[in-house]
């Protein structure tokens, strides 16, 4: 597996320059054993690693054509910011594709290799429990567990002494480990796809908790994420002075009407405000705050905080990952690693397992994770039972049509996929797989029927009877709202029927929902336009071309 080494060396330079998109090397190797092309994914938008690995085929004046291509994972097959690499590949007449882990994206996982299948294209695809699938997994370990969970892999950085403090009583802590290990934290900041803290954190130290690479170029800054529930953070504070970098200061609703000069202050030094539900503490509630990370396409969390914000994350289940670093010094009194409540037990506490140990100078570097029994129970804590979403925690949408932070348009790219598939199956005359898109509990309200549909039998029974008629669905108008674990597509459309000229001009709105692994349309409601299309056509035709002006205005 001399080439899956390479592709998983290429995918690691993918490393804080591909967020929110996973890490994927690729190597391309003719018929006759020789490597010809290579590559690794670029920043969101740019070339993914099939791509590349193309690019340099071509530049080496090669022929990809009869080739045998190794991808860390699985190509995608669906329109994003780029065009599917499955599609590329089957354009270069490559003859088999090795794939290390299929894609856990519910919008592609197995559609590729599918794809691939069908064009003719030999498809192998590794045991999941290889090394190299297992070395492909680790690597994009925080992609996979978001689109598992819906939810960031939470990394917990801690510094401790051995007797585990992580400051003197005074709260001095420069510097407990020495030069190299504090190096290697940036390595871990540069994976992370934000950094969060505390206020607490801020008001004492006034760090700048930025990522500080020796090497040139060095990758994006990470957003920075500040639990604040209300607003303590001064606006002279360094966090707020790194220049490319956007700042979250997360407060709690509860207190939003009294801080309104506070919040004022704070975004007028270019922070970002984020509202979040709160606990039964009245802090801002972690859990909707990491639901909320997911939905905004953080891969994985690094956390860089104090004893307060440590010991809620772990009381309430949210850390995956604890990354320790053990200086050989004993501190005596002093502050501790995380503000946890006293035992009587120690049947009770959590053995955390051992991941990796690692020497670092003079320091010890350990990564330890829960059980898996720890990890699954993380959902039934308090911090999450006291948090019901009731709205939106989208920030506004930029008035000047750009993409709103951390990859909105992006989500609503895999929203118009999926309705795009919906209309795909329409064409096929293909009621089951059409059906399989609707939730269990969801509802049609079609268009030429006035009795609602509300189980999966009724809308089967509808289209099977609509597809008879050989349906054609154009789209006149689409517009795509973005919303907490829920999704609206809303406009106009229109049906011709095979063999005849009859024409149904409707008004349609599909809502989806997130279940934790995968969209689904909760809702959909469709009904004919009013007017009168033989003595309306011009009249409608002429409206839809005014949306149409504004939506892209």
């Amino acid at each position: 597996m001399e080439h899956f080494t390479l592709a998983l060396q290429l995918a690691q330079q993918s490393t804080g320059w591909s967020s929110p998109n996973p890490r994927v090397g690729c190597v391309i190797v003719s018929a006759n054993g020789q490597m010809i092309g290579s590559g690794y994914t670029q920043r969101p938008g740019q070339p993914h690693a099939e791509i590349m690995a193309l690019h340099d085929v071509a530049n080496r004046g090669a022929s990809p054509a009869g080739s045998t291509v190794y991808v860390t994972l699985e190509p995608c097959s669906h329109y994003g910011r780029t065009p599917p690499c499955c599609d590329a590949l089957i354009s270069a007449g490559v003859a088999k594709v090795v794939v290390a882990l299929q894609d856990p994206n519910p919008l592609v996982s197995g559609k590729g290799m599918e794809r691939l299948r069908t064009a003719g294209i030999e498809v192998e695809l590794l045991a999941p429990d290889s090394d190299i699938a297992r070395a492909a997994r680790e690597l994009n370990i925080g992609f996979v567990h978001r689109m598992q969970h819906g939810r960031p892999w939470v990394r917990l950085k801690t510094a401790t002494s051995l007797d585990g403090r992580t400051a003197l009583p005074n709260g001095n802590s420069l510097w407990i480990t020495d030069a190299t290990a504090r190096a290697d934290v940036q390595h871990w900041r540069a994976r992370a796809c934000a950094i969060l803290t505390g206020v607490g954190t801020v008001l004492h130290d006034n760090p700048l908790l930025n990522l500080r690479l020796s090497q040139q170029p060095q990758p994006p800054q990470p957003p920075l994420f500040v639990l604040d529930s209300q607003l303590r953070t001064p606006p002279t504070a360094r966090i707020l002075g790194v220049p490319d970098r956007k700042v979250w200061l997360c407060a709690s609703q509860t207190h939003q009407a009294k801080l309104t000069q506070r919040a004022a202050a704070l975004q007028a030094t270019g922070a970002h405000i984020l509202w979040l539900p709160a606990n039964t503490h009245d802090k801002p509630c972690l859990h909707a705050l990491l639901q909320e990370l997911g939905r905004l396409d953080i891969n994985e969390l690094h956390v860089e905080a104090g004893a307060t914000l440590n010991g809620a994350l772990l009381r309430h289940g949210h850390v995956d990952e604890i990354l320790a670093y053990i200086a050989p010094m004993l501190l005596g009194p002093g502050q501790p690693l995380a503000a946890l409540p006293a035992m009587t037990d120690l049947g009770t506490a959590t053995r955390w397992q051992l991941h990796e140990a690692r020497t670092l100078g003079n320091d010890m570097r350990l990564r330890l994770r829960p059980p898996a029994a720890a990890a699954a129970a993380a959902s039934t804590q308090a911090d999450s039972a006291a948090y019901a979403p009731t709205a939106s925690l989208f920030p506004a949408p930029s008035t000047h049509g750009g993409d709103t932070p951390f990859g909105k348009k992006a989500i609503e790219a895999e929203i118009t996929t999926l309705f795009d598939n919906w209309n795909t199956a329409l064409q096929k005359g293909d009621p089951k797989t059409l059906v399989d898109l609707y939730d269990q509990d969801a509802i049609l309200l079609p268009t030429v029927s006035n009795i609602p549909r509300r189980t999966h039998a009724e809308i089967e029974d509808y289209f099977e009877h609509f597809m008879a008629r050989h349906p054609v669905c154009t789209i006149d108008l689409r517009h795509v709202q973005i919303g907490y674990n829920q999704a609206v597509v809303s406009g106009l459309y229109t049906f011709t029927f095979e063999g005849s000229d009859e024409k149904i001009r409707a008004r349609y709105t599909y809502t989806y929902r997130w279940n934790g692994k995968e969209w689904k349309i909760s809702s959909h409601h469709s009904s004919a336009m009013p007017e009168k299309p033989e003595t309306n056509t011009p009249l409608i035709d002429a409206r839809c071309s005014q949306l149409r002006a504004i939506s892209l205005t």
